[in-house]
């Protein structure tokens, strides 16, 4: 299976008692006695909701409709139970969440669950994100917890409430201080400020590597408080950390320990510096951070550019995630 690109176009199948078991619209006789709500699609391509209310049938049908199936596969071959529908749109902005088990045709969600995957003892149940495409005008999911469409035998834990809380309706992120390009700088070897930098860091990358640690510094921009910063962790006299030391620490590794860098952003609060997004285990990654400062308010000048540009991306997979609040 493979995942269709956010921006390709869609749309909504049709909402209709013929497209769908639950018909879209006013609450059925079992909504208003407060059961369960059972979705079951049609057996057609789900496509994604342009509705901007979207239901859970209409948020299931997106979910599928951002995978490639092989031909013949049949969407009315099982019924999802919803647990959670949440939908948050703010402006031209919009966050859902659609949490629900899986069931048979015949039978309920465990027995379904052993069939599929024998021994698991627990029913299929996953939490699925929406995001609104504002450039095609519909939804589509960036990804989820317990995917039973991408790894139906893997039982993954589920975001808790208050996570859920904070993925689909975050606190305002804060706003970055103006400055001016010329307000950044970078402090030289042995400044103060560039230790207090690195001394801030290294607590982290002893822990993963063990002690004693030194940086040799690829980049450190400096302004307003805020500071990004790329790093290269090695031995006192520039020794690289050893083979074994680095694959116990970090495992299998597209970064050496010759060359493995890691970023941060980095905040100062009460005279201390601190990383308000990046990992020592970084030093694995493939994808720069540049493009995130916004997560904690750092001026865009710190990168060199002018502004942020859309900052409606928020990466919920990383664990940092949820401590963004709380720094």
């Amino acid at each position: 299976m493979s995942m269709h690109s956010p921006s390709r176009p869609h749309r909504l199948v049709a909402a209709s008692a013929a497209a769908l078991f639950v018909v879209l619209g006013a609450p059925s006789p079992r909504e208003a006695r407060g059961e369960a709500e059972i979705v079951r699609l049609a057996d057609l391509p789900p496509l994604r909701s342009t509705a901007r209310e979207p239901t859970a049938a209409a948020l299931i049908a997106t979910w599928l409709a951002g995978y490639g199936f092989e031909p013949g596969k049949h969407f009315d071959a099982e019924r999802y139970e919803i647990l959670d529908r949440r939908v948050v749109r703010q402006g031209e902005t919009g966050r859902a969440m659609l949490r629900f088990r899986v069931l048979g045709l015949d039978g309920d969600a465990a027995a379904l669950a052993e069939t599929r995957c024998p021994g698991r003892g627990r029913p299929i149940e996953a939490q699925i994100f929406f995001r609104w495409n504002r450039e095609s005008g519909d939804w589509y999911s960036p990804g989820g917890r317990g995917d039973p469409a991408l790894k139906s035998c893997v039982d993954e834990t589920l975001w808790s409430e208050d996570q859920v809380a904070l993925i689909v309706d975050p606190p305002p992120l804060p706003a970055p201080p103006k400055i001016a390009k010329s307000d950044v700088a970078t402090p030289p070897p042995g400044s103060p400020e560039r230790k207090a930098v690195l001394d801030a860091l290294r607590p982290g990358f002893e822990a993963l590597f063990g002690a004693p640690i030194e940086f040799r510094v690829g980049e450190m921009r400096l302004a307003a408080g805020f500071g990004f910063v790329s790093v290269h962790p090695q031995r006192p006299g520039g020794r690289a950390i050893s083979a074994a030391e680095w694959t116990a620490a970090v495992g299998p590794c597209e970064q050496t320990p010759a060359d493995g860098t890691a970023q941060f952003w980095m905040r100062r609060r009460d005279g201390r510096w601190s990383a308000g997004w990046g990992d020592p285990r970084g030093v694995c990654a493939t994808d720069s951070i540049a493009d995130l400062g916004y997560l904690i308010g750092a001026p865009p000048q710190l990168i060199d550019r002018d502004d942020w540009g859309d900052t409606d991306f928020l990466p919920i997979d990383d664990p940092q995630y949820f401590d963004l609040w709380k720094k």
